[in-house]
């Protein structure tokens, strides 16, 4: 029956005017009465990639009603990327950006993707398989300063497993996950280039950056960062600092790609 009402409403929802109120649905319907708790439904995204979605979770319904997640950043990736290239992905949660990045830079490029919470990570790779992709590297493992353990809280009320972090305040789940910088990652896998990194951990972003000096005065890659300020705060660290420490390193905001309540997605490039 739940799968059913999925469907009815995927339906509704792809008429323009009930479409710009999905928002409204998913505040007073949807999340309220658990309304597609166990539901999962397989997609073709962008007319290409095909995924397996959760529908209780905020991330993967919205894939499935509306079609698209972080629009504005993935047809950033389209505009930047190109065949060869080489991607990190740093939070790749179930792999969206993951997987549209190893569609654009095919058999010649390379993706290296970071996931340490283990729900997120499973999907990615059931994605990963799914599609077939080759090109792409996923680890089982958080990007910090330094190598080590950190660990991963979760609180299931959320219903959106991209909230996983290791600095929540309330949580009902937690686990230990091994750490590395990413200077030691990629002295490891000996990159020699790399285009483009995306940062997005839930406050984890000034630790991961302190980790990868090196790497970004080598190879100087763009950056697509979410600067979350109240996820921040709670690892003790502000917006400005943030990009004190991109200042430091030489790089500049170009381009904020979205917006929301706490937060935005921007691009920084080395200057």
């Amino acid at each position: 029956m739940r799968s059913l009402l999925a469907s009815l409403f995927r339906h509704i929802l792809g008429i323009q005017f009930f479409k710009e109120r999905y928002f409204a649905f998913q505040k007073y319907i949807f999340r309220p009465y658990h309304l597609f708790k166990g539901v999962h439904k397989d997609v073709i995204y962008r007319n290409s990639i095909r995924l397996h979605l959760n529908l209780a979770d905020w991330i993967q319904q919205q894939l499935y009603f509306l079609g698209d997640y972080e629009k504005n950043e993935i047809d950033y990736l389209y505009s930047t990327l190109k065949e060869g290239d080489t991607f990190i992905d740093i939070g790749a949660n179930i792999g969206l950006f993951s997987l549209n990045a190893a569609r654009i830079v095919k058999n010649t490029g390379s993706i290296y993707s970071f996931e340490a919470f283990t729900p997120n990570y499973s999907t990615f790779k059931k994605h990963i398989e799914m599609n077939t992709f080759r090109n792409i590297t996923p680890e089982h493992l958080a990007i910090a300063g330094a190598k080590g353990h950190i660990e991963i809280l979760y609180n299931e009320d959320y219903d959106n497993v991209g909230m996983a972090s290791s600095f929540l305040r309330d949580f009902t789940s937690k686990e230990k996950v091994e750490s590395i910088s990413l200077d030691e990652y990629v002295k490891q896998k000996q990159l020699l280039k790399l285009d483009l990194i995306k940062i997005d951990i839930e406050g984890g972003e000034y630790a991961a950056l302190t980790g990868m000096k090196e790497t970004l005065r080598i190879f100087r890659p763009r950056i697509l960062i979410e600067i979350n300020t109240a996820a921040l705060r709670s690892s003790d660290k502000s917006e400005e600092e943030l990009i004190g420490l991109l200042s430091e390193y030489g790089y500049i905001k170009t381009e904020v790609l979205s917006r929301n309540d706490n937060s935005y997605n921007a691009v920084f490039v080395f200057a």
